[in-house]
């Protein structure tokens, strides 16, 4: 078994914040595409942690490949 955590935080770090659409569509198509391409997925996890402005999304995912 295997694990694999995903991070995405709100408001981004760059110059210029990336919209929360676009962050969470390409959030969720990276997680997607990963989860595609394991021979078994055994769990999923996730967990928000709240940020003065924003938050921090966890996604850990437990698989075998």
């Amino acid at each position: 078994m295997q694990i694999k955590t995903f991070n995405m935080a709100y408001p981004d770090k760059s110059f210029k914040p990336t919209p929360i659409n676009e962050l969470i569509e390409k959030f969720d198509k990276e997680i997607n595409q990963f989860m595609e391409n394991q021979k078994e997925v055994i769990s999923v996890n996730t967990q928000t942690n709240g940020l003065a402005g924003g938050f921090q999304y966890f996604v850990t995912v437990v698989y075998r490949n």
